[in-house]
């Protein structure tokens, strides 16, 4: 079940805070010896104390990153969400112009989901690593936050492929193709962003309606762009994004 969800009004947390995976998983990495800890403290058979010490220390980690403080500030960066994806539509212009194509005044590229949710988890990452309610836990930091930054991309994908379109500083986040191979393996599929190609004011109907129109004249050409894509290509593509 997921942890966040994309509303038109932004981001917000639904459920608990943390996810069994993530939970499961850093048991694994790292936090068997908090799991030791509280097994010592049980006197009941070694099945149920495994699980009610697991369920101890998940509502030990539960009531430590639950600060409302903490709550807002994971919001904050997770929310920057959409200005990622269009920062990383500029570089790709720039640095990889086969992901682009430009025509008239505008311009549309292809973003890819691996190099967002690398970028994406880099970010959260550098933003709340140090955090004092997650650092509490050794090892607990890199791997929950991960998974949020997992999440969070995953339902703004969903949103943006039932047909929502989420503006930018400087254009839109049109669609998305979910299924297009990078050859990346482990999360295919790419964003449309698009957006003028000079410094235009988005700040009335009008002009977004004109993007949309300029946009949506261009991209069946750059689909076909797409698909004439060699598996060298592709190869060379993911080379780059993986960095």
């Amino acid at each position: 079940m997921s942890l966040l969800k994309w509303t038109g009004k932004g981001l917000q947390f639904v459920g608990r805070i943390i996810s069994s995976e993530a939970f499961e998983d850093w048991l694994e990495a790292e936090g068997s010896g908090y799991l030791e800890a509280k097994l010592e403290e049980k006197t009941i058979g070694r099945f149920r104390k495994e699980t009610k010490a697991k369920n101890q220390l998940l509502d030990d980690v539960e009531s430590s990153i639950s600060s409302e403080p903490l709550k807002l500030a994971l919001l904050s960066r997770l929310v920057e969400l959409p200005f990622k994806i269009e920062s990383a539509a500029k570089e790709i212009k720039s640095s990889l112009p086969a992901l682009s194509y430009e025509k008239s005044l505008s311009w549309i590229a292809a973003v890819p989901r691996y190099y967002v949710r690398r970028i994406y988890s880099e970010y959260i990452l550098g933003e709340l690593e140090a955090a004092d309610e997650l650092s509490k836990f050794t090892g607990f930091p890199s791997i929950y936050l991960r998974d949020l930054a997992r999440d969070s991309e995953s339902g703004f994908f969903e949103r943006i492929n039932k047909g929502n379109e989420v503006w930018c500083e400087s254009g839109v986040i049109l669609g998305v193709d979910p299924n297009y191979d990078w050859h990346l393996g482990v999360l295919e599929g790419h964003y449309y962003y698009t957006s003028y190609g000079i410094t235009t004011a988005l700040d009335n109907r009008s002009a977004k309606n004109e993007l949309k129109k300029d946009a949506n004249s261009i991209l069946p050409d750059f689909k076909i762009k797409l698909g004439l894509f060699t598996s060298e290509s592709k190869d060379g593509v993911a080379q780059v994004l993986r960095g």
